[in-house]
């Protein structure tokens, strides 16, 4: 059986060969919804646009495309809106440490590629920073906040959604159900071990302000 990583790279390949989402399906049946998501944010070059245009040969098809091409133009609208604050923003805060501290630490372990924000770590003093850089920066206060912990399987009797409660001062039961990680060991070989926090904000637009802001940090200090 195929993974669904190798699915998603043959799905992004074939679109960018030009293949319409009818195409693709017949040579990788996945679910329209998994197409969907993997090639919503895909950027596409001119060249492959106009293949893509040739294969539209009925108006049906054609229509489909078209309605693509403006979803995909409205997309890079709104981004082109987002920089333009990101960069307000930035040169607002540029020469803050603490803000600089939020951009890194997000830059080294924030995720890149789902489509909100989300900061996961097992150092409570550095799940502190970001809850407060959120609010200060973002603007989101901690009651907003998505909250989930991971931890593996054999440390779920030691309620450690409480521990994580007393650090933040949010009650437990606003958390999403925990995920307890799969392990082949039982022992519990870290007795100070809690766990990994997530704490996400909703909407992709957070997520593109950040990844603004470390562009721009790269090119305020020369490193791009």
């Amino acid at each position: 059986m195929k993974s669904k990583v190798s699915e998603k790279m043959k799905v992004i390949e074939l679109r960018k060969q030009g293949l319409s989402y009818k195409e693709i399906l017949e040579i990788v049946p996945v679910a329209k919804s998994s197409l969907s998501g993997w090639l919503t944010n895909l950027d596409l070059t001119d060249e492959q646009i106009s293949a893509l245009k040739k294969r539209a040969v009925d108006g049906r098809t054609l229509g489909v495309f078209n309605a693509v091409i403006s979803n995909r133009n409205r997309r890079i609208a709104r981004e082109a809106s987002i920089f333009k604050i990101a960069k307000i923003e930035f040169e607002k805060f540029k020469d803050d440490p603490f803000f600089v501290l939020g951009v890194s630490l997000y830059w080294a372990e924030g995720t890149k590629k789902f489509s909100e924000f989300q900061f996961i770590n097992s150092d409570p003093q550095m799940i502190k920073i970001m809850v407060r850089w959120i609010k200060e920066y973002m603007g989101f206060s901690k009651e907003s906040l998505k909250i989930r912990l991971f931890i593996h399987q054999p440390y779920a009797d030691e309620k450690c959604e409480e521990f994580w409660s007393d650090i933040l001062g949010i009650p437990s039961n606003t958390f999403y159900k925990t995920i307890y990680k799969q392990t082949p060991h039982n022992v519990k070989k870290n007795p100070k071990y809690k766990g990994c926090l997530r704490i996400g904000i909703g909407k992709i637009e957070n997520l593109r302000k950040v990844l603004a802001w470390q562009r721009l940090l790269c090119d305020y200090y020369s490193v791009s």
